[in-house]
């Protein structure tokens, strides 16, 4: 399958882990490979960033997912208020990258194949405060066959969605070493499931673009 492979920028960025104690709200984790650091994009975030822009339903299925190469991990502190009494609520502190550079995948279909060469779309939280807005232009004028690879995966991944990278899902079941959670899939503007993914650092087989 091809991919467009675009160059991502955003000035300031939020792509959470869960909440912890209700008032710390960090940043996916970096990770060393190498000599470099990386910073997956999820599956979740990009294809459901990918799908507001398309404009597709739930029932549609996109698929992209992708890396940080670059930013700066930041802090920023907000009180925010209720929208009843007006009475501030206990501080929260945010981390996201600021100056935020990387990498994104995306699967050509029918849907994707009339991508622009270079587009705007918003993804992440903390939208109400400014974050989110990504700058996207395409690295290749076409899309691209990968060749498949063995490395550890640089990105979030469903595991039924691994074959669309290259992946062999089966071979996950009886392979390893895996970096197992949980990406949410949205099935409507409301409501959703939690489906069984590999993380990051995963040993897996995939397109070459995605495992270092």
């Amino acid at each position: 399958m091809n991919l467009w492979e675009y160059r991502l920028q955003a000035d300031a960025l939020h792509i959470g882990e869960r909440m912890k104690k209700g008032t710390f709200r960090p940043m996916v984790p970096a990770f060393e490979l190498g000599s470099r650091e990386y910073r997956p994009i999820p599956y979740s975030t990009a294809a459901g960033a990918l799908r507001e822009f398309v404009d597709l339903s739930y029932d549609v299925p996109v698929h992209a997912a992708g890396y940080f190469t670059a930013g700066n991990l930041e802090s920023l502190i907000i009180a925010p208020r209720d929208n009843v009494t007006g009475v501030s609520k206990l501080p929260i502190t945010i981390q996201f990258l600021a100056n935020a550079e990387g990498r994104l995948f995306v699967s050509v279909d029918q849907n994707t194949k009339d991508l622009p060469e270079y587009f705007e779309m918003v993804m992440g939280g903390m939208r109400y405060k400014g974050f989110g807005l990504c700058r996207l232009t395409r690295v290749y004028a076409q899309p691209r066959p990968e060749k498949t690879v063995s490395g550890a995966l640089l990105t979030r991944i469903p595991e039924d969605a691994l074959g669309v990278f290259g992946g062999d899902p089966e071979a996950v079941v009886r392979d390893g070493p895996y970096r197992r959670g949980y990406l949410f899939k949205p099935t409507s503007a409301t409501g959703g499931v939690y489906v069984r993914s590999l993380f990051e650092e995963s040993i897996v087989v995939a397109y070459s673009c995605l495992v270092r």
